[in-house]
């Protein structure tokens, strides 16, 4: 769900980082995801049905679907054409590396606070995870400049 929700939600970020830059589809799509975490963190039982889970998988498919384009917008608009190669590795990089450290740091988490009960860990996972989304969301508005011409 997550990923067809994000390809689907691609392009649409993409027009909207070429009409208003990327601040506002940034912050914007961290904040979907926080709203996101959070209502799984809140709301997660082991007996929760995966119909449950729809809108929230939704909503971060379509907060990633609006951050990639935006984010590689970002990225790339200030390098010279000759360093693209080189800033598109380094950029792919600064998603990955991140990405596999919170995963590692989420699956710790959870399992050892998850010894006592297994929504504990999730929930406390989820929560942080959100708590480290919102500080991204206030760090890209206030990071990146807005658009001159939007």
């Amino acid at each position: 769900i997550t990923t067809g929700i994000c390809m689907l939600a691609e392009p649409v970020g993409g027009m909207w980082v070429d009409k208003s830059g990327a601040r506002a589809p940034i912050t914007s799509s961290l904040i979907m995801q926080a709203v996101a975490l959070i209502w799984v963190g809140l709301f997660f039982t082991p007996e929760m049905a995966f119909m449950e889970l729809i809108i929230p998988l939704a909503l971060i498919g379509v907060g990633v679907g609006i951050a990639i384009p935006a984010c590689n917008t970002a990225g790339m608009s200030e390098i010279e054409p000759k360093q693209s190669g080189q800033a598109s590795g380094l950029l792919q990089m600064t998603f990955n590396i991140p990405a596999s450290f919170g995963v590692a740091v989420v699956t710790f988490v959870s399992g050892y606070i998850s010894r006592s009960t297994p929504t504990d860990g999730i929930t406390t996972s989820m929560l942080a995870l959100a708590v480290v989304v919102l500080v991204g969301a206030v760090f890209t508005y206030l990071t990146l400049k807005p658009r001159a011409d939007a």
